[in-house]
């Protein structure tokens, strides 16, 4: 790396946040984002696992914040940056986690749905749908394994992600996955057996 390059990083190192953002404002030099960065990753990662998990995630958010630093210290005018980026961070995990919950509750219409058309389809291969009845799966659900029984009907009817019914039962999260699966092959089991015998 070049003298010249060590020694003004040297110098603008000891500069202040507001010197830092006005030598940007007026040279749009890199090296600013770099000091930035140096002088508060660590603190804006700490900040972000406290809101994220995965520590990974909160890498990817720390470095867009930065990556798009450069043009949000020529668009405002920025008084406190400790202040200002702290809350940049806080606001970008906080949107994180908000599609998170979408793509959650996406995946659980999506289990939902499957739940429904497996029901749907096992029945009406040999009833009409007027014979369609929700007594009928509630029937079919009783005869199912306790825990199996627990997991369908928190899930299904009663709209409850993965992460409330382990809560809410004491089960692992595996095996809330575990038990819907069984119960849901076990139910389209049950079903096409009826509709042999009828």
């Amino acid at each position: 790396m070049a003298i010249w390059y060590l020694n003004k990083k040297a110098t603008w190192s000891k500069k202040t946040d507001e010197e830092l953002l006005k030598l940007y404002k007026n040279a749009q030099d890199d090296l600013v984002i770099e000091l930035l960065f140096e002088r508060y990753s660590h603190l804006l990662l700490g900040l972000s696992l406290n809101y994220i998990n995965e520590i990974e995630n909160c890498q990817d958010i720390v470095m867009e914040v930065f990556e798009k630093l450069g043009s949000k210290i020529l668009q405002f005018e920025i008084k406190n940056f400790k202040q200002w980026i702290t809350t940049v961070v806080r606001n970008e995990c906080l949107m994180f986690l908000r599609k998170e919950k979408r793509h959650e509750h996406t995946s659980i219409d999506n289990e939902k749905f499957n739940i429904e058309r497996n029901v749907e389809l096992s029945i009406s291969e040999h009833h009409s749908d007027e014979d369609i009845n929700p007594d009928k799966i509630n029937g079919f659900i009783k005869q199912l394994k306790p825990e199996h029984q627990v997991c369908i009907t928190k899930f299904y009817f009663d709209n409850k992600s993965y992460k409330e019914i382990t809560e809410e039962t004491g089960y692992t999260l595996k095996e809330v996955k575990s038990y819907l699966q069984n119960a849901k092959r076990k139910l389209k089991i049950l079903m096409t057996e009826n509709n042999e015998q009828e």
